[in-house]
């Protein structure tokens, strides 16, 4: 167990954190992901507050930097999510897959894809109704060209059929790549980062199966600059509210929470998150369920001070983003319940 001082973790506080000149892990370019904060910043911390074998918490891991950087250095990174799209990209991150092996099934999955679309051999209108439900399929008519469509299902078709578990998350993560961007990637959005996402009907779009094995060479080289890596990564797909560990069970929290009413991970995820095969109720209920997520509550006492005076000034503004900002200040308090590390007043660092 760590026991640095508190002034030690002051000190480290007070340092520069500007990271000029630093490289990162080759893998954190795997899938863009919003607000993600730079690899170098969990990084300091887990280096000065940590030693090689403990064990390195992100409750709210998004898409796995932490417990990234946390196994590269040696440590055993925990990453928790109850966002599906972080979880897997996390999972891609820190697998141990050979890159042979995962070369050999994406130069398959193109291939087969490929010869799919050239000779129409699938029939994708009878493929989108067997996958899709009648909701899904009508917000792909409406955010994707037809002949994306076309080779997106061509793609999907060959990465349904994979078995081995690993390989399959892998290449849905590739998949989910090309969609997903700030740019709004192969659909007809624009930013699918930080904002609504608005149809551009005069937007150039690449070759959907094409886009998919440039990606997947640019990871797969990635890999091989990231192995060697020490560590281990455990990845879980849970809720920072009601976490699956015992208390005392790990050295460093090192998280960057969700911000209020801020970002709307879901809109952007379910682009590519339709395609895999999740159903758009399950979905958006669970959107309703994210932290920060746009749910009001009625208004009432916040047990602490400084939380109770922010919403009533909120609410004499906008009673709506007050009962919101109440939600949020609930859901943070029960996320920071639960006393998990050895020494929750030196090790708990949330990086706003």
């Amino acid at each position: 167990m760590v026991t640095q001082p508190k002034t030690d973790l002051l000190a480290l506080l007070a340092q520069d954190f500007s990271f000029k000149g630093e490289t990162s892990h080759p893998m954190h370019n795997t899938h863009a992901f919003a607000a993600k904060f730079p690899p170098q910043l969990p990084r300091v911390f887990i280096e000065s507050l940590t030693k090689p074998g403990d064990i390195v918490l992100d409750p709210m891991c998004g898409s796995g930097t932490t417990v990234v950087e946390a196994s590269h250095l040696g440590r055993i990174g925990i990453g928790i999510d109850m966002d599906i799209l972080a979880v897997k990209v996390s999972q891609a991150k820190t697998c141990a897959l050979g890159p042979p092996l995962v070369r050999h099934t994406i130069n398959q999955v193109v291939d087969h894809a490929t010869f799919n679309y050239r000779a129409r051999t699938l029939d994708i209108r009878s493929f989108l109704k067997e996958n899709y439900g009648p909701k899904v399929i009508s917000f792909f008519q409406y955010w994707f060209r037809k002949e994306t469509i076309e080779q997106l299902a061509c793609v999907a078709k060959e990465i349904k059929r994979l078995t081995n578990p690993a390989i399959r998350n892998f290449c849905e993560v590739v998949f989910s790549s090309i969609i997903v961007t700030k740019s709004g990637g192969i659909s007809l959005a624009r930013d699918l980062a930080h904002s609504r996402p608005h149809k551009d009907g005069s937007k150039k779009v690449k070759n959907a199966i094409e886009s998919y094995a440039e990606k997947a060479e640019k990871i797969l080289a990635a890999m091989d600059k990231a192995r060697g890596v020490s560590g281990r990564a455990v990845m879980l797909r849970g809720d920072a509210r009601s976490l699956p560990l015992a208390k005392n069970s790990v050295d460093l929290i090192v998280t960057s929470p969700p911000y209020a009413n801020a970002i709307d991970y879901m809109r952007a995820h379910k682009f590519s998150m339709y395609w895999l095969g999740l159903d758009y109720d399950y979905l958006s209920n669970l959107r309703k369920r994210y932290i920060g997520a746009e749910v009001k509550l009625d208004l009432q006492e916040f047990p602490h001070r400084l939380a109770s005076e922010v919403i009533r000034k909120v609410s004499g503004k906008d009673i709506r983003k007050a009962g919101i900002l109440l939600r949020y200040f609930q859901d943070m308090e029960m996320a920071s319940k639960p006393a998990l590390t050895r020494n929750m007043s030196y090790f708990y660092i949330s990086l706003l």
